[in-house]
């Protein structure tokens, strides 16, 4: 069956069709122009679209169909994925709100036409004419971007869709961030917001997935909906002490977020403010508890904590567990903090100056210690005492500001903090002071503490007196260290365990080096000894793998047990004449050491001294007391002397002289070319032949003009 279609012919009156012609007049008709798509409102030309095929350049004209072109349209260019460059010419003074270049991500210029009234474009982003708002800039530009001094506003979207962009700063002229103004800024890693800023929109940094961090300042009040929605790669964020509300969704799907400070200035916290943030493990009140709190605003794994004199809490908050977050005793309205939350996992803690209306005054023993997620602390100008160990073993700890009230750090406060790198203490503190991140008296005689993580040399400063006990232990990347005079002792353990220290000089005010001092310092291969030190305790310098020659000067009396012991790669020992007893095991296990020369007369040397090392024993020839073995060795005087029937000579360019002394003694020859400044250069470590000679000569000796030469032992 066919179905027919029937028309039914109605008569207008005189009046409607006047009305219909009316309305057909006042319509807008999409007119075409090459590669553009315009209307005409009252004679004048407005882009509502261009071909997105085009490739290159444009120069926007400014006349289509014979009329002026005033204005383009949102979104008139969206999807132009080629388009590399834009003019816009004086003719057009609108520019449609939103997106009117998106996904443009050729573009990397937008460029005005000097006498267009309205807009101006300054390093190929879009402004108005006075340089006041920053209306557009362009989704090609790559690298970091800092905003003009000029600018006021930034305009909504501005940003939006740059993915190139990796980070921008802005002056502190501007004091909003409008809606949408970094939307999905992919490749945006960093952001500065100046202390101008009051307010941060919405979604105005959301999907910017490569955002690690962000600081926003004490003058923001508010954060928008969506602000920081999607941030993927967001893992620390501080927000400002005058921020009164958290919009809905402001941080959702911060996957990498994993603890955040809310300050007692927030009263609001919108829905789903923190939902899949799904590493968030603690989040920290500073304050009250908030008037409103979304029942969605956080999500699992979340542990909410707050300071124990707040109020407003209960023991679930939006679904989430609340604890206080410190435990405390109070003596005598003084309150102690003597412990944390055991699963509080917030990488800073700002400790609070008063407790229930008193003031904190100490922190207790072992109150932080193996904080494993805590990496910075501030100690308020209340507290006056840290306990021993109070920090210890906080292995993420990587900052500690002291205030100004401390007058007592206890043993090991800081013991086992393997990521700290700096102490800092306020300048009015009368007990203590910090140079370069180092913890010191305040007359900086004593050195009470060393950042566990300091990196390359140290200069110990002049003035320093004393290294205490375990100072420097642990520090495993210290490279060198620089002892002054003004030091007298280096205490047990001193410098234990630094294992990347390749290089130690040690002041010539230096009286003892404590037991284990440089144990275990597996890279040190050099060590200059002070001519004031007068004893060198037992493990001093134990399992310094890499030490390969050690001097030790007139001054030193005694030399303790197992003191170079496991000094795999020592050599050669010079032990001054000042050395009257060497204890057991001293070189013991030093499995290369094959010379040792005594200075002075024989010490009493114990029966282990030189246990498992291959060593042969030398004297000077003049010195007493060798007559009889040590250690079941026989020692050899080491006397090599210019020989008497071989004069100095010349050989064809070369200068020549022969040794003669005991058979098979190690010689090292140096040369220098000025006695008084120069510098000697071992020549060559030989050993004279089974005959007692050696004949020398020096192959470059003709090309100088003068040159000396000395004998000494292998160093």
């Amino acid at each position: 069956m066919t179905a027919h279609a029937h028309t039914r012919f109605t008569r207008l009156s005189p009046s409607l069709v006047a009305l219909l012609l009316a309305v057909s007049a006042s319509r807008v008709f999409a007119l075409t122009s090459g590669n553009y798509t315009y209307t005409v409102t009252s004679g004048k030309a407005t882009i509502t679209g261009f071909n997105s095929s085009y490739a290159g350049p444009l120069s926007i004209p400014s006349t289509l169909g014979g009329y002026p072109v005033t204005a383009i349209n949102s979104s008139a260019f969206e999807n132009c994925t080629s388009l590399t460059s834009v003019t816009i010419p004086d003719s057009v003074t609108c520019i449609g709100k939103y997106y009117v270049f998106l996904n443009c991500t050729a573009l990397a210029a937008i460029n005005v036409s000097p006498s267009n009234p309205n807009f101006a474009s300054f390093d190929g982003v879009l402004f108005n004419k006075n340089l006041t708002t920053l209306i557009q800039c362009p989704e090609g530009r790559s690298g970091s971007y800092t905003i003009p001094d000029s600018v006021t506003a930034i305009g909504n979207s501005a940003f939006s869709g740059c993915d190139f962009l990796t980070s921008v700063t802005i002056p502190d002229s501007v004091t909003s961030i409008g809606t949408s103004v970094f939307y999905y800024c992919t490749s945006l890693t960093s952001v500065t917001i100046p202390d101008s800023i009051t307010s941060i929109s919405t979604s105005a940094f959301e999907n910017c997935t490569s955002l690690t961090s962000v600081t926003i300042p004490d003058s923001v009040t508010s954060i928008g909906n969506y602000a920081f929605s999607g941030c993927i790669a967001l893992t620390s964020v501080t927000i400002g002490n005058s921020v009164t509300s958290i919009g809905s969704l402001a941080f959702c799907f911060c996957r990498s977020l994993t603890f955040v400070i809310i300050p007692d200035s927030v009263t609001s916290i919108g829905g789903s403010a923190f939902v899949n943030c799904t590493a968030l493990t603690s989040v920290l009140f500073t304050g009250d508890a908030p008037t409103t709190i979304d029942s969605t605003a956080f999500y699992s794994p979340t542990t909410i904590y707050y300071f124990p004199d707040t109020t407003g809490w209960s023991s679930t908050v939006a679904g989430r567990p609340a604890k206080p977050l410190l435990t405390y005793t109070n003596v005598n309205d003084r309150i102690t903090i003597t412990g944390i939350g055991a699963s509080y996992t917030g990488y800073y803690l700002p400790i609070p100056a008063t407790i229930a209306g008193l003031p904190v005054t100490a922190i207790g023993n072992s109150a932080f210690s193996r904080c494993m997620s805590l990496t910075s602390i501030t100690i308020p100008d209340s507290v006056t005492d840290i306990g021993w160990e109070a920090f210890a073993y906080s292995i993420s700890l990587t900052s500690v500001t002291i205030g100004n009230s401390v007058t007592n750090i206890g043993n090991s406060a800081f013991s086992g903090c393997s990521s700290l790198t700096v102490i800092n203490v306020d300048p009015a503190n009368q007990s203590y002071a910090s140079t370069n991140g180092v913890l010191f008296d305040k007359n900086l005689t004593t050195l009470i503490h060393f950042p566990s993580a300091f990196s390359g040399p140290y200069t110990i400063p002049n003035g320093v007196t004393e290294i205490g006990q375990s100072i420097f232990s642990g520090c495993s990347a210290l490279t060198s260290v620089t002892i002054p005079d003004s030091v007298t002792n280096i205490n047990d353990y001193a410098f234990s365990s630094c294992t990347s220290l390749t290089s130690v000089t040690i002041g010539n005010g230096v009286t003892a080096i404590g037991a284990w001092a440089f144990s275990y310092c597996p890279s040190l291969a050099s060590v200059n000894i002070g001519n004031s030190v007068t004893s060198i305790v037992e493990f001093a310098f134990y399992y310094c793998e890499s030490l390969t020659s050690v001097t030790i000067p007139d001054s030193v009396t005694s030399i303790g047990a197992w003191a170079f012991s496991s000094c795999t790669s020592l050599t050669s020992v010079t032990i001054g004449n000042g050395v009257t007893a060497i204890g057991g095991g001293v070189f013991s296990w030093c499995e290369f050491l094959t010379s040792v020369l005594f200075t002075g007369d024989a010490p009493t040397v114990n029966a282990y001294a030189f246990d498992s090392s291959p060593v042969t024993i030398y004297h000077l020839p003049n010195a007493s007391g060798w007559d009889t073995p040590v250690n079941g060795l026989t020692p050899i005087s080491w006397n090599p002397t210019f020989s008497p029937t071989s004069t100095l000579r010349f050989t064809p360019g070369q200068f020549a002289f022969t040794l003669t002394g005991n058979a098979n003694i190690p010689v090292t020859v140096k040369a220098t070319t000025n006695l008084a400044t120069g510098v000697w250069i071992p020549i060559t470590n030989a050993t004279l032949n089974a005959s007692g000679a050696l004949d020398f000569s020096d192959p470059d000796s003709s090309s100088h003009d003068s040159r000396f030469y000395r004998v000494t032992f292998p160093q």
